[in-house]
This record gives structure tokens, sequence and C-alpha cells, in this order.
């Protein structure tokens, strides 16, 4: 592996200058963090704007391309955010179109005006409406996500643009974990087993999701190590994994050899934020309180940019475990305070467990 060049202050507050040994600049940096590095610096200036953005080589190249456009879809995935997003990509068509009818000012601009954002309304359409089942489904709002699954179900009888049957058979099928019918959601599953459009990881992942849904964690465990071993080890797989093993199973030795692999691979920033969150989680299971109050607080700084609706669940959890950790310390406010920001989707999603170890 290569090695980076950097100054930082270390632990006891002493200037240093340094290399790190790292795959790439994202991990050079989270290992210097690890180890309670700070005011890190990379002597290098090609480096250092890696380092700030702390994407993968790809995903630098997209940013550098539009990175307003392109932040905009990693951080904010809410209606509104994609709304904004979409507008700011159209701009170049609406801006002037919109000068012209309002120069114009003929019937027939007007008109085409309207079948203009009739149109961008209509292709906009399918984003929105997973979206709105995507929150649903992460909130456990059964009710509201039934709703906007049969209104998908209906878009595609009178759209061109469809979503994917599979994707919203999986959802129904989580619905129906979710409301204590596991039988019934694998049934829904089962007709993609062989199906030629839905690869086998993805039907796998599939599986594992609605068991972890119904609350099933040996055989969700099952589904998502038989989804690693398909292909590439996505660092985002191994660090979820790590997480279900150390929960579920308390294999805290396991998770970390897991969260070890995935700090090898190429990872998203995301994937970067979910990192210490799964090392703080496995170090809560295996009772060393200091090292996880460590890792959940730099997780929880990475984390705050997001506004990603599939990241509901894991701040929740982060702040259940934090919560656990600053009970531990006798900080029972903060610890009161942090139970009750987790207690809604805890509730939802029928942790009962976690929310009582959070809250004492």
């Amino acid at each position: 592996m290569p090695y980076f060049l950097f100054s930082a202050t270390d632990p006891h507050g002493k200037p240093i200058t340094e290399n790190v040994e790292a795959g790439n600049l994202s991990q050079a940096r989270y290992k210097l963090e690890l180890r309670g590095h700070s005011e890190i610096e990379f002597l290098s200036g090609e480096l250092a704007a890696d380092v700030t953005n702390m994407f993968e080589d790809s995903v630098a190249e997209k940013l550098a391309e539009n990175p307003e456009l392109q932040a905009a879809f990693l951080y904010d995935t809410t209606t509104i955010g994609y709304l904004k997003v979409m507008l700011k990509l159209t701009a170049i068509i609406w801006v002037p179109f919109t000068i012209w009818v309002l120069w114009s000012g003929s019937t027939w601009s007007y008109v085409a005006f309207g079948l203009f954002w009739a149109a961008f309304v209509y292709l906009s359409l399918p984003s929105i409406l997973y979206n709105k089942i995507t929150e649903s489904v992460f909130m456990a709002r059964i009710t509201a996500a039934r709703f906007w699954i049969g209104a998908a179900r209906l878009f595609n009888v009178i759209s061109i643009v469809k979503l994917p049957t599979s994707e919203l058979d999986h959802k129904s099928a989580c619905i129906d974990a979710m409301s204590g019918n596991l039988p019934a959601a694998m049934t829904r599953l089962a007709k993609y087993r062989n199906d030629p459009k839905v690869s086998r990881r993805l039907h796998l992942s599939h599986l594992y999701t609605v068991n972890e849904y119904g609350r099933d964690f040996d055989e969700a465990l099952k589904y998502q190590a038989m989804t690693l071993k398909e292909g590439n080890e996505f660092p985002e797989e191994l660090v979820d994994h790590a997480m279900m093993l150390a929960r579920r199973k308390g294999e805290v030795t396991k998770a970390r050899e897991l969260i070890s692999t995935a700090l090898e691979k190429e990872a998203s920033v995301l994937t970067a934020a979910l990192v210490p969150l799964a090392q703080g989680i496995v170090e809560v299971e295996g009772g060393n309180f200091e090292l996880a109050e460590f890792y959940l607080t730099n997780a929880e700084r990475k984390l705050e940019p997001f506004r990603n609706v599939g990241l509901v669940g894991p701040i929740s959890e982060l702040k259940a475990f934090l919560a656990i950790v600053q009970r531990s310390k006798g900080k029972t406010d903060e610890a009161d305070r942090l139970a009750a920001e987790a207690r809604p989707f805890l509730v939802a999603h029928r942790e009962a467990e976690l929310l009582a170890r959070a809250t004492g």
C-alpha cells in the first residue's frame, strides 16, 4: 500500500510530521483520526483536495463536473431535495423557455409551457413515488407505505416510465414482515428466485431485509452472508453485516474482522461515515465504552450533513448506543435526550430491547 506524508497534532498535543500507510486518502485520514490525531494536513496540494472530499476517485471525477448537484443527490434524498436538484439540472431548458413565453405572450406559448411542466412532473413522478415508499417503509408507517405502493402500481398501469415491479413487491414484503406476517412476505418474494430480470445477489439482499423487518435475525444473517458471497464484497455490506453480528449475535470478534476488511476497500463518504458507527456498536457490545464513545461521536459528526431517508435508522441507532455510553458514565441528562430522539424509530421498528438499554 502507498504511504502518505502528513503533519498533525498527536493525542498528547505534540505536533508531528510522519508517513501513514493506507490504501487511499480516505483510509489514511480515517486511520489518523482513530489514533487520536487532530489538525491533520497532508503535505501535497493535490492530495489535500481529495482528502477534503473523501470520495473515491470515480465519485470525485463526477463531483468535479458538477459538485453542487452531485453533492445534493448524495446527501439529500427527500422529495423536496430531489425536485430542487432536477430543477437545477433542467434550468438550461426552462429558464430560456420561461423568458420566451413571457416575451411572446401568445396562447400557443402558454400551452407549450404547460405541456413542458406536465412532462417534467410526469417524468419526476417515479422517483417521487419511490422516495415516498422508501421513507414510509424506513419509518414503519405501514398505512402510508401501502398507500404509496398502491399509487405506484396504479401509475405503472398508465405510465411508460415504470417503477420495477420487483422493487414494489420487495417493499410490500417488508410491510408484510413488519405487520407480523413473515410467511406472506417470503411467499411474495419467492417468484423472483429464478427470475432472469432479478439478480441472485439482489434477491438474496431482499430476503435479508425482509427477514430483518420480520425480526427473524438468524435467517436475516444467513441471507446477508449469502449475499456477501455473491461476487464483490461491497464495504457498506461488510459494515452492515458487522453491525448485525455484533447486535444480534454478540460476535464482536468476527464483526471487527469484517470492519477491517471494509477499511481495505475503496469507500464513498457515506460508507466512511458508517464505519465508525459500526465500530462504536461493536465496542458497546464488547463492553468497551470509552472506545465506543470515540467511534460514535466521530460517526455522529460525519453523518450530520446527510438528509438521506435511508439513514434514519442508522442515525437513530447511533443515538441509542451513544445514550447507553453516556448513561454508563453517569451523564443521565444527555443519555435521556439521545434516547428520546431515537425513540420514534426504535418504537416503530419494535426495538424494545435497545430502547430499554438506552433509557436505562
